[in-house]
């Protein structure tokens, strides 16, 4: 009988430990898009050099906190999305805004890919 209650705490702490990995992951990509959104903001009104640099600098600690959490491959994919940001701005490259998108769209995925399925399971 002792055994059966110490699998099920070990099945109950190992459930509690993703879905807490889930929230955590939401969270931060909450956060990521209210930096992407003064991002986007700043290049409407013409200056954005400034708050580029504040997201990339957001970004570093967002892989960093991440990447014991989720799938390299994916962090890589966004974190070379959000490199290219000021390169596409130097530049005045029309493709900054879906640049913006694009990293939307890979951190979606990521959050995604971390929530259980049971086509991943089976």
């Amino acid at each position: 009988m002792k055994r059966i209650i110490i699998s099920v705490c070990i099945i109950a702490a190992i459930i509690a430990a993703g879905c807490s990995a889930i929230v955590y992951i939401g969270a931060q990509n909450s956060k990521l898009y209210g930096e992407l959104e003064l991002v986007e903001k700043a290049y409407a009104e013409g200056d954005a050099s400034e708050q580029i640099a504040q997201f990339e600098s957001f970004f570093e600690g967002y892989a960093k906190r991440l990447s014991c959490i989720v799938g390299e491959e994916a962090l890589l994919r966004a974190a070379e999305s959000a490199a290219r940001l000021e390169s596409l701005y130097q530049s005045g490259s029309d493709e900054f805004l879906a640049e913006c998108g694009q990293l939307r769209f890979l951190t979606r995925a990521i959050y995604a890919g971390e929530i259980p399925a049971w086509y991943r399971i089976l």
